[in-house]
């Protein structure tokens, strides 16, 4: 997705995931774009707050939650967990905003075995 989005004009794009072989693999693919690539958890975001004015989740609540065995019915802690470390990376915006020129997160979970 942050390949689409860098092709389509966005530039200011950090992609975490949990898995070392993801990184690497996206970090040599795309080495011609300034994009940051960085093995983090989700759980464990080390960004200071207000970092992005996006972010963007694209599977990884839902690997979260398979994770406790059923993804209709997280517990309430991780729910909170994982919404507690995006919301304080995340700026506060205006309902509508501008997105072009803007810091984006994408947040990735892939399992590296």
């Amino acid at each position: 997705m942050s390949e689409d989005m860098y092709n389509d004009g966005y530039s200011d794009i950090v992609n975490i995931d949990f898995s070392e072989t993801v990184i690497e693999q996206m970090s040599t693919r795309t080495a011609n774009t300034g994009m940051v690539w960085e093995v983090m958890d989700v759980c464990d975001i080390k960004y200071p707050a207000s970092e992005f004015d996006y972010i963007i989740d694209k599977g990884t609540m839902d690997a979260l939650m398979c994770e406790k065995g059923d993804v209709w019915n997280p517990s309430p802690e991780l729910v909170a967990r994982v919404n507690s470390e995006v919301d304080e990376v995340e700026r506060p915006a205006p309902f509508q905003k501008k997105v072009s020129g803007e810091r984006f997160l994408d947040v990735k979970n892939h399992n590296s075995g």
